[in-house]
């Protein structure tokens, strides 16, 4: 298993509407990325000072499959429609599952 794994810092004009679209897309992403991964996603739970505002963690069979998703048409209108615009820092990671 291959894992990928995404946080995300919102600008701080995004609106609590446009925070809740993109990670709504997300989820509704997951759905659609079934045939490549398991994909969860969830917005900070607001218990501690400095965290970023959403993360995406994606299972994978492989790094081949995590490579076709990063390029997949469904991933990238996603990302540009609903989290581009409201995005102040993105950080990721991937790595291999033992």
């Amino acid at each position: 298993m291959f894992r990928h794994v995404v946080l995300f810092r919102w600008a701080d004009d995004a609106s609590a509407e446009d925070r809740r679209a993109a990670v709504d897309a997300l989820r509704a992403f997951g759905g659609d990325v079934q045939d490549l991964g398991r994909l969860t996603v969830g917005a900070d739970a607001g218990v501690a000072d400095g965290n970023f505002d959403a993360a995406v963690v994606v299972d994978f069979p492989d790094a081949g499959t995590y490579r076709r998703y990063a390029s997949d048409p469904r991933h990238v209108a996603v990302v540009s429609d609903y989290v581009k615009p409201i995005l102040a820092r993105r950080v990721a990671v991937q790595y291999q599952l033992d």
